[in-house]
């Protein structure tokens, strides 16, 4: 189990930033969550880090530079284009997810209802039982029911 890791959230919802900070403390209370209100300041932040974060969750739906737009532009810097970034965002949409693949991000994940799915998604990214994976809540609703019905 990773001891120390550092997540950032960019996303312009002040509740959706302070969900990911409640679920990043549940999986292990001494993670950093790093926040930003916008794609401009993430970026801003990043390109002044000392230290890079393991992961950087990015909201689409962000007024003056979509989250779309922000990861185009971290793969585009030299510094920042090995960061492993999930697309988080309301969308569950096929065309979505293929702009997130083909603009090379690591995963997507569409903000549960549920905080924890959002705790288990984290907590399988830096626990490293799993990898970022381009996930949609909808499937893990089933993958969920059909646990729970085996056991």
């Amino acid at each position: 189990m990773k001891t120390s890791a550092a997540l950032m959230i960019i996303d312009d919802d002040s509740d959706d930033r302070n969900i990911f900070a409640e679920s990043v403390n549940k999986v292990n209370s001494a993670f950093r969550c790093l926040q930003a209100s916008n794609a401009m300041d993430g970026y801003e932040r990043l390109l002044k880090a000392a230290d890079l974060p393991d992961y950087v969750f990015v909201d689409v739906n962000m007024p003056n530079m979509t989250g779309f737009e922000l990861l185009s532009k971290i793969r585009a810097t030299e510094k920042l284009k090995d960061l492993k970034v999930i697309i988080y965002t309301t969308s569950n949409q096929k065309s979505a997810i293929e702009t997130a693949k083909n603009l090379g991000a690591n995963g997507f994940f569409t903000k549960p209802e549920e905080i924890s799915a959002l705790v288990n998604y984290i907590s399988g990214l830096v626990n490293e039982r799993s990898t970022a994976a381009f996930i949609e809540v909808g499937m893990l609703a089933v993958l969920a029911s059909l646990i729970a019905s085996l056991n």
